[in-house]
């Protein structure tokens, strides 16, 4: 079975709020990005958060012994939605103005989820991204967990030196760079080799599959994306754009139109900046070093049965929901 088939039941999309429209994308597709951006600056996103990271599931989550996700009515069936401030823990300290359901959807100007976003007014506009890109950038993400609880798994620890044939010293390296809250990948591409580098990853794709596919920054999201769109009753409100454009001036233009404050608009204008100043939680240049390697032939992996095959499967369905989506007519082409 095709693995990018195994969609996981519950879809988390994360949610900016613009006035004159809702951006919706996933993990490792411009989140951090457009959370600058609706929040009016990095300064801004601590104190006036526009960006919520919901959780949509067949089944209502419990909390201290309650339930507490509110319902969603899909066409057929209904599911169950869940915000951050449902559980009230650091998450929901970001946002001084929603502190429950009916204080986000009063300020929404609607009366349920089910409102919110099948039955808009405004446009709905949702980010995708190359799969192969997000593939990687995600097996970035994923390894920053992973090394940063290495040394207190002394059998994985083990294990991990074993295969790879690194020193103690190239392991604390690693484990030193992912510990450090101000790491940057261009730190450890400036620290070890590149064959380092691809040793490293290569461990993680044989040994820790299983990991890196049960992770929201690696798992598929598209299918989730095309389901939601068919629930949205006028599906003029739907729009697609490619995150891979967001540096075009079209972009900024279709970014600075969903403010209704012009000025606030201006914002978007300094895209550089907010790139630039993000730079600091990217892993590009890691991403772009496995995904060069891996389309050269030159990152092959096969010591569990794992090869580079099996990663062409599982992204293999995301690029035809990827197409898909790119040559429908709700896609914006945002390419200078």
């Amino acid at each position: 079975m095709n693995p990018a088939h195994n969609i996981n039941r519950i879809f988390e999309p994360t949610v900016s709020v613009f006035e004159k429209g809702l951006v919706i994308n996933y993990k490792k597709v411009g989140t951090r990005f457009f959370r600058t951006v609706a929040s009016g600056g990095l300064e801004a996103c601590d104190i006036d958060n526009k960006q919520i990271d919901f959780m949509i599931s067949n089944e209502s989550m419990m909390h201290e012994g309650e339930y507490i996700s509110n319902t969603i009515n899909y066409k057929f069936s209904n599911r169950y939605i869940t915000a951050p401030w449902h559980t009230m823990d650091k998450l929901a300290e970001s946002f001084p103005r929603w502190k429950k359901d009916t204080q986000f959807l009063d300020d929404m100007g609607v009366n349920s989820y089910t409102e919110l976003f099948f039955e808009n007014k405004k446009d709905i506009i949702f980010v995708v991204r190359n799969p192969l890109e997000r593939f990687f950038s995600g097996v970035v993400q994923c390894a920053s967990s992973y090394f940063y609880s290495l040394a207190d798994v002394q059998e994985e620890y083990d294990f991990f030196k074993k295969v790879t044939g690194f020193s103690d010293d190239t392991i604390k390296i690693l484990i030193h760079l992912y510990k450090n809250t101000q790491f940057t990948d261009q730190q450890l591409v400036n620290s070890l080799p590149v064959e380092f580098i691809l040793t490293t990853y290569k461990y993680l794709l044989d040994y820790r599959w299983h990991l890196l596919t049960s992770d929201v920054h690696v798992q598929p999201y598209l299918s989730h994306f095309l389901e939601f769109m068919h629930n949205i009753k006028d599906s003029s409100k739907i729009k697609i754009i490619d995150l891979k454009h967001l540096r075009s001036e079209k972009s900024i233009k279709f970014i600075s139109n969903l403010y209704e404050n012009e000025q606030k608009g201006l914002y978007a204008r300094d895209v550089e900046n907010v790139m630039q100043n993000l730079q600091f939680e990217s892993n590009s240049s890691i991403a772009s070093i496995l995904a060069n390697a891996y389309t050269s032939g030159n990152f092959i992996t096969r010591a569990s049965g794992i090869d580079i095959y099996f990663i062409e499967d599982y992204v293999n369905y995301e690029y035809t929901l990827y197409n898909e989506l790119r040559s429908s007519s709700h896609f914006i082409n945002l390419e200078d």
